[in-house]
């Protein structure tokens, strides 16, 4: 026979388990809310005293929910001017893997870990090389090339941005869709009717500047991964040249074999 306060000890240790304790609900509350863009990139949050009131919980328990954010890299915290949302964190599963020993584009190596890769256009135009893009196609500073500048996204989270410069003698014939769709790699060898032979790359870490944040929701001074490449043909002619970023926690892996 169960005692009266047997039943209640029950009771508790059901409800107990049953509700999340108080810094699990403050934590899914903000990164729920941060998901689904009910609080944007930039936005501040309410501050540490003024959560704990509303959950009537201690500062100490609101902190605990604010350092798990700050982990995950959902927010930022910055002292006296406050907490602000930091990014939209993309699922660590979705961590590229690369084969190096051949040629493909970034979209097929998303496809391959079933993910679609899709863009948004922020410019394409002739545009003039700076130096080092001029020397790269043999020509002087200043000269005019076709730049094509998108935002990529895989699945429904920015990963980054592309801008590249083709060869000023290329001619170029594309229609709005192949800009919004198309992979660069596909527009090489299908619009251009070029077969790739060869990709010179080189990555470095780099901080967002103003226009990078704001044209992939980030913060000013967040951390970059940035890819400059130049890729050739079968007549060792470079076709396209430019610059992808990544932000974080985007990433590569890849293995390597002697």
């Amino acid at each position: 026979m169960t005692s009266h306060k047997e039943k209640r000890l029950t009771m508790h240790t059901q409800d107990s388990a049953q509700k999340p304790s108080a810094p699990t609900r403050i934590y899914e509350r903000f990164s729920s809310d941060i998901r689904t863009g009910a609080l944007a990139v930039g936005d501040k949050l309410p501050t540490e005293k003024e959560i704990a009131q509303e959950y009537g919980v201690s500062r100490a328990t609101v902190q605990n929910a604010m350092s798990r954010l700050t982990e995950e890299g959902w927010i930022e915290r910055f002292g006296r001017r406050g907490t602000f949302v930091k990014t939209r964190p993309v699922d660590s599963a979705r961590a590229l893997n690369i084969d190096i020993h051949n040629i493909q584009s970034f979209e097929d190596e998303a496809r391959l870990n079933g993910d679609d890769v899709t863009y948004r256009a922020v410019n394409f135009g002739t545009e003039p090389m700076d130096a080092v893009t001029a020397k790269i196609f043999g020509q002087k500073e200043g000269e005019s090339a076709f730049v094509l500048e998108r935002v990529r996204y895989v699945g429904n989270d920015c990963i980054g941005s592309e801008r590249r410069f083709f060869a000023p003698e290329t001619h170029l014939n594309l229609n709005s869709e192949m800009i919004k769709s198309a992979p660069t790699h596909e527009l090489i060898q299908t619009a251009l009717g070029q077969q790739i032979a060869k990709i010179d790359a080189t990555l470095s870490a780099a901080v967002a500047t103003e226009y990078q944040a704001k044209l992939l929701g980030v913060t000013v001074g967040a951390p970059l991964l940035v890819r400059k490449h130049t890729i050739y043909t079968k007549d060792n002619k470079p076709i396209v040249s430019g610059v992808s970023t990544y932000i974080e926690p985007f990433s590569f892996h890849y293995t390597a074999r002697l």
